[in-house]
């Protein structure tokens, strides 16, 4: 069975028209093919900042965690330290107020 073939339609373009058209629709595929090359290039760059920017959100947590492990061992280390003090100085307050006592009772 066969297709009954159309007849071509009357076209009301003459040839430079036909021509002119032809070459806009060339301009703008390449637009188009520009547009979508500089589209790939941006989020090829995207891509590179999100991963410098998580790098580095990933460094200053690593950092802001040895600087607060580092801030907590010197705050362990202060209150002993306060600790120690307070218990040498209350040894040694205690040993003045005997010496201070037995002088006095002598």
């Amino acid at each position: 069975m066969q297709t009954p073939s159309k007849q071509p339609e009357s076209s009301s373009m003459n040839h430079e028209e036909e021509e002119e058209m032809q070459h806009d629709i060339s301009k703008l595929r390449d637009q188009a093919q520009q547009v979508s090359l500089a589209q790939k290039v941006t989020e090829s760059k995207m891509d590179e900042l999100k991963k410098d920017v998580e790098a580095k959100m990933n460094g200053l947590k690593n950092g802001v965690a040895k600087t607060s492990a580092w801030h907590i061992a010197s705050l362990r280390y202060s209150k002993a330290f306060v600790a120690f003090e307070v218990h040498e100085n209350a040894s040694s307050s205690t040993m003045l107020l005997d010496v201070l006592i037995f002088s006095h009772n002598s």
